[in-house]
């Protein structure tokens, strides 16, 4: 019988235990640069913008894969972008960007192919750009994919 109590006991002590944890799924949104394309997540190392010639926010993860945001024009406040295929085409609303991406193993580029709906919404925190997008469409003019992402200036 003592031991049949000291099971029970034991069973409803696992219980309660186990029922007052918390949660560790953590919501918060990423504190780095990361994109996704053909399934696979890329961390950004070394995420730097440049505003000499047209303004680029870049990024770059360890095995030297690359994303460009190439914008027509300076961001100065919280806006959204449309995303074009050439950054250069005056025939544009403004304003907009585009995207590309170099793999590290390929000579072939992705580039934004301007679908109607694709955006970049941009940020500036502490005086720091952060874009974010999703399910923008890219091409290498073999494959057509699309790349979601989070970009946030070191």
């Amino acid at each position: 019988m003592k031991k049949l109590l000291f099971i029970v006991s034991l069973f409803f002590a696992l219980v309660i235990f186990n029922s007052c944890s918390k949660s560790n799924t953590n919501t918060t949104p990423p504190a780095s640069s990361n994109w996704t394309y053909d399934g696979i997540t890329y961390v950004g190392v070394l995420t730097q913008y440049d505003s000499t010639s047209f303004p680029i926010l870049n990024s770059k993860d360890t095995l030297g894969n690359l994303i460009f945001l190439v914008f027509n024009s300076a961001p100065s406040a919280n806006s959204s972008y449309t995303v074009v295929e050439n950054v250069t085409d005056s025939a544009k609303t403004s304003p907009y960007v585009s995207i590309s991406i170099s793999p590290a193993t390929s000579n072939v580029s992705f580039i934004a192919t301007g679908k109607v709906g694709d955006g970049v919404h941009v940020t500036i925190v502490n005086g720091k750009l952060h874009a974010t997008f999703s399910e923008c469409t890219i091409t290498n003019f073999t494959e057509t994919t699309t790349v979601s992402g989070t970009l946030i200036q070191n």
